[in-house]
């Protein structure tokens, strides 16, 4: 359960990030170096998803949490942030 929920929310970071990511790319907005800096990250966050995907096939339960939990714990971060839960 905790894998499915962690897997839905990277995903969920990850389809914001795609959207905002080909949005700029459509509109030239992004310079060339800024360009491969945000494929960078958009290749990152595709390979930690399927990784933790591969992990879980696998059996191997544990791995796959850990990944998720990298990109998921500031994902919740920057949503509690944005809605104003939490402030600094």
């Amino acid at each position: 359960m905790p894998l499915r929920l962690l897997f839905a929310v990277e995903a969920i970071f990850a389809a914001v990030f795609a959207f905002f990511f080909f949005s700029g790319v459509s509109s030239d907005a992004l310079s060339s170096t800024a360009l491969v800096v945000w494929f960078l990250i958009f290749c990152v966050l595709c390979s930690d998803l399927l990784g933790a995907l591969f992990f879980y096939v696998r059996g191997l339960a544990v791995p796959a949490l850990t990944l998720l939990v990298g990109y998921t714990f500031p994902a919740v971060i920057a949503l509690l942030l944005m809605t104003g839960t939490i402030s600094f």
